[in-house]
């Protein structure tokens, strides 16, 4: 009886031991998976600027062929938009700044904007499609509105920057 309780008694010292053990690594991996450790630099981001939205951006397509940017887009401003619109415009655009009152048309960026709304209240988002051209890994997120209801769409502001992959 003596020896099998010296086992039963090894055996439980052998399981915490063990135990503990197999808890820290466990510990460890989700605080290295928190810190981002484990997270590919590279990654399609969208980083707004202050009263503004952009996230959950996802790259559709290839970087060689292009493809669409679709990221959850909104601002709030504290003002009410009207027949908003967004496009991308790649870092190497000729034109950085995009015109006003260019909804589907190129506007000298070489992309299209993207009607996306009649209205945008402040706080409110949208889900946007904007076309990336081949080559463009990095731009700007553009946003155009009209300030009342039926006007033509004069505002251009920049939104965020947008890195896709």
């Amino acid at each position: 009886m003596g020896t099998n309780k010296f086992r039963a008694q090894s055996a439980m010292e052998y399981l915490m031991t063990y135990g503990w053990a197999i808890l820290i690594i466990a510990i460890v991996l989700a605080a290295m998976f928190t810190l981002g450790i484990f997270k590919s630099p590279v990654g399609t981001t969208c980083r707004s600027f202050p009263g503004y939205v952009c996230t959950a951006p996802v790259f559709t397509g290839t970087l060689s062929a292009g493809g669409s940017l679709i990221a959850s887009v909104g601002q709030g401003s504290g003002a009410t938009w009207y027949d908003v619109g967004y496009v991308y415009v790649p870092s190497s655009a000729s034109t950085s700044t995009p015109t006003a009152a260019a909804l589907g048309s190129a506007s000298g960026t070489g992309e299209d904007w993207v009607d996306v709304a009649n209205v945008l209240s402040t706080g409110s988002t949208v889900t946007a499609t904007l076309p990336v051209p081949a080559g463009a890994a990095s731009g700007t997120i553009w946003a155009e509105y009209a300030t009342t209801s039926g006007g033509t769409p004069s505002v251009v502001l920049q939104v965020a920057k947008a890195t896709v992959s």
